[in-house]
């Protein structure tokens, strides 16, 4: 099971702000708690606007980062994610 998300998928999950998102990833990779290459992946996506297209890279993290997130920045939102994590880590077992 491949699980993939970007900053705005996580902060509409937390139901916080990007800045302190940011911040959490930063200080991980910072601290070497976790390995940017492994948990961080470059997606490309195609957005169409008017005429032309434009190619972003968009950084997508995956469930052990975004756990990570998920436990320093609190919300009730948080909560309820850190619940079904876990309980997916639970079923992988």
């Amino acid at each position: 099971m491949s699980f993939k998300v970007g900053l705005v998928d996580v902060q509409l999950m937390l139901d916080k702000n990007i800045r302190p998102i940011t911040t959490q990833i930063k200080k991980c990779v910072f601290k070497r708690r976790i390995a940017k290459a492994s948990t961080i992946g470059k997606f490309r996506m195609v957005r169409k606007v008017a005429p032309r297209s434009i190619i972003r890279e968009i950084e997508r993290n995956n469930l052990v980062l975004t756990i990570s997130i998920g436990y320093r920045v609190n919300s009730k939102k948080g909560i309820q994610f850190r619940i079904w994590a876990k309980q997916r880590l639970n079923d992988q077992k």
